[in-house]
């Protein structure tokens, strides 16, 4: 599967502004979030995934990849939620899109 910072550029930017909607959505589930210190990111991929299941289907579409199962979707979900957690300038992205909506 394609990481968020596979994509370069243009195309890059296009990506992460697809992204966006479903990434917010799942950062946003305070419940999920909470003690994130205290989950394995495989735990936190399955919570989120189950939770968010047409969030995540959506956001694998974007990122076109397709999970074999459900030991595929939630590994992804980890994937996914790993990179923008450990990657501040990705998560930075992302938390400031949504201060900007939610100002309009």
């Amino acid at each position: 599967m394609k990481t968020l910072n596979d994509y370069q550029g243009a195309e890059g930017i296009d990506k992460l502004l697809e992204c966006a909607p479903y990434i917010n959505e799942l950062i946003s589930d305070k419940e999920t979030m909470q003690n994130i210190e205290e989950k394995s990111w495989i735990q936190l991929g399955g919570e989120l995934y189950k939770a968010h299941t047409e969030t995540c289907n959506a956001l694998f579409r974007a990122l076109d990849h397709e999970p074999e199962n459900a030991i595929s979707a939630i590994s992804a979900t980890a994937q996914v939620m790993a990179e923008l957690l450990t990657n501040k300038d990705l998560i930075d992205f992302f938390i400031s899109l949504r201060k900007e909506k939610s100002k309009m």
